[in-house]
């Protein structure tokens, strides 16, 4: 099985969030996914690499002007 695709797929698919949202990624989109792929999580607007992530803990972000609350 080949992941090149999945990951060629996905940094398409965040080139395009950032593009939409007109957001300038702090961080190269592959580089973002490579980060990804190690298990971190990334602040889109700063590059932080978040630490100590919560996966049930809500996380709140923004798509269109509009404020949301996730979790991972």
């Amino acid at each position: 099985m080949n992941p090149q695709p999945n990951i060629t797929q996905r940094i398409a698919e965040l080139e395009a969030f950032a593009a939409a949202e007109r957001l300038t990624l702090p961080i190269p989109a592959d580089e973002i996914v490579r980060l990804e792929n190690m298990g971190l999580v990334i602040d889109l607007h700063t590059g932080q690499i978040l630490e100590d992530v919560d996966i049930d803990e809500p996380i709140p972000f923004e798509i269109g002007g509009v404020n949301h609350e996730s979790t991972i």
